[in-house]
């Protein structure tokens, strides 16, 4: 779909990495520019591949890079600054995520359609444009740490980089319009701006209206999970199990006494005593798995769920069903959030540091091997 467009990422952090791996997984042609010797962040990042340790072990940097060319150029030094303009005039999108503004004049220089987007935890203006942060700091200015956790406990960061993938969903999908918008228009000098707190703050918008409409600031629940056999599940109370479902519920539990109680005879009130009704459930759920309590219950159209472990994603029907996980050097990798032209694609792995640079400097700039070597002895490449 993009085989004719070239990208350079520049960036340095999940979010920028994830951003061009989706565009790469389109067809791109994504090259990498890695600071000679150093390399991008994530190849010195854990989890590694103890069976094959060595600098490019990283399986977080293999899953964010696979697809791409990697070069190595200091674009700091006098040689690196006209090395990196050559590449600009034959590239179409550069991704960069430390913000400092100076690729701006750069570009209108040296191709002024290039769609250029600019990645940072707060923007490029404003009062907090030169201050730094991370995703946990991204998710509470944001106030998305706020919603997480019990009602009497401090707040909880969602796991992983959840935040990160998501700044990265947001640059990908803002890329998209300005490259169509280019190439409708072709007014040139096309940019993409995303922040972390931006995206974060966007996804707490119905905690914005009850604050400003109800006049109410969002209360962090109790947790209406029940622990089954093997794990966590929900059966579906917190939204109510609906009146014509509610006595195919209780005839699951083995409890038609249930059904004509006065404390859970309405939807509302299902909801409104949904501790109590918990409380009479936590025995029923240990004695079944949560699996069999999930297909159970989704069978007579509850809204019912488990917490599913790394293991449980690993051999999940449905995602298995959906071809979602790719496969490399024997390990799972998860696959693209979304399915085009039913098409899914398959990346090669990701690049050493630098494995391209002839490629790149000898084939596609013409520079003679000589000068190539020049350049890396001089720490230029």
């Amino acid at each position: 779909m993009l085989n004719d467009l070239r990208i350079i990422d520049l960036s340095n952090r999940i979010s920028g990495s994830y951003a061009s791996k989706l565009l790469s997984s389109l067809g791109a042609d994504v090259i990498k520019i890695e600071q000679p010797y150093v390399g991008d962040k994530s190849r010195k990042t854990g989890p590694f591949d103890f069976e094959n340790l060595y600098k490019d072990s990283s399986l977080l940097f293999k899953y964010l890079n696979a697809g791409k060319k990697s070069i190595t150029l200091d674009i700091n030094k006098v040689d690196g600054r006209q090395l990196f303009k050559k590449i600009l005039s034959i590239t179409d999108i550069v991704i960069d995520d430390f913000g400092s503004g100076f690729l701006k004049s750069i570009i209108s220089d040296s191709n002024p359609s290039i769609i250029l987007c600019s990645i940072t935890d707060f923007g490029t203006n404003g009062p907090y444009r030169n201050y730094t942060g991370n995703d946990l700091i991204v998710q509470g200015l944001s106030g998305l740490l706020q919603t997480m956790g019990l009602p009497d406990r401090e707040p909880l960061k969602v796991g992983g980089n959840a935040g990160e993938y998501a700044i990265g969903i947001s640059a990908f999908s803002g890329i998209l319009v300005s490259l169509y918008d280019r190439d409708s228009n072709q007014n040139g000098n096309y940019s993409v701006e995303t922040s972390g707190l931006q995206t974060l703050a966007f996804t707490q918008i119905h905690n914005s209206i009850n604050s400003q409409f109800r006049g109410a600031d969002n209360v962090r629940r109790n947790s209406s999970l029940l622990k089954a056999d093997n794990g966590w599940v929900t059966v579906g109370l917190a939204t109510g199990v609906r009146d014509d479902t509610w006595q195919k519920f209780c005839e699951i539990l083995e409890m038609p006494n249930l059904v004509t109680d006065v404390r859970f005879f309405s939807m509302e009130l299902r909801r409104k005593n949904e501790s109590e009704l918990n409380q009479i459930l936590e025995e029923w759920a240990l004695s079944q798995k949560k699996e069999e309590i999930y297909h159970k219950l989704q069978n007579i159209s509850t809204i019912a769920g488990y917490v599913a472990e790394p293991e449980d994603l690993l051999h999940s029907e449905q995602l298995l069903g959906r071809c979602f996980f790719n496969q490399d050097d024997g390990m799972s990798y998860p696959g693209m959030p979304f399915i085009i032209d039913n098409c899914r694609p398959s990346l090669d792995k990701a690049p050493v540091l630098g494995g391209h640079n002839l490629n790149v400097f000898y084939e596609l700039l013409g520079y003679a091997t000589s000068d190539i070597l020049i350049l890396h002895q001089s720490g230029v490449l």
